[in-house]
């Protein structure tokens, strides 16, 4: 049995990169056992990059519930996350995160890592959501890059609740998990 943890950074709980999560958590949670974090239900800060991390072993000097959160997670062999997109980018939530993850690579069991990006553009725009995350998971040494899977086209809230093809958008994300 995997441990998964997919962490959601929609400030809507009826978003689609929300709904996205679920359905992946519903997925995944057969032979698996799962732990969806919902950032908008964490109390955090932003990194002081005061580097105390660096020198006690990983330990955050912001004892906020997002340290307890990531700090949970640190034996997991799977990392998702997932965000609306906003001008090309994740959305601020999600960066706070990452920028605290600091403290996680200094000890971690995490294998790999993907991003889910929901977005109501076309995918050719996106390139920079793609190389801003592959620096992020090349500061984790032993943490394969599962890519970034791009839920094009959400307009509306229930746009992937709608959608005939989400199905086979949850089944591509775990059948590449699922491969080694």
């Amino acid at each position: 049995m995997s441990k998964y943890a997919i962490i959601s950074s929609s400030f809507r709980g009826n978003s689609n990169s929300y709904k996205i999560c679920k359905a992946l958590e519903e997925a995944l949670s057969l032979n698996n056992e799962v732990k969806l974090i919902n950032l908008v239900k964490v109390e955090m800060n932003f990194c002081l990059g005061c580097g105390y991390c660096e020198h006690n072993k990983g330990v955050c000097i912001r004892k906020d519930s997002l340290y307890l959160a990531l700090d949970s997670i640190r034996d997991y062999d799977y990392v998702i996350f997932a965000s609306p997109m906003y001008y090309g980018e994740i959305c601020g939530q999600l960066k706070t995160c990452f920028d605290r993850m600091n403290s996680v690579i200094q000890n971690n069991s995490i294998k790999k890592m993907a991003l889910i990006c929901s977005c109501a553009g076309p995918l050719e725009e996106k390139s920079i959501i793609k190389e801003s995350f592959n620096i992020f998971v090349d500061n984790f040494k032993s943490c394969k890059n599962q890519g970034v899977y791009i839920y094009p086209s959400a307009f509306m809230p229930n746009s992937f609740a709608n959608d005939k093809n989400q199905e086979g958008f949850i089944n591509k994300i775990v059948s590449d998990f699922k491969e080694e």
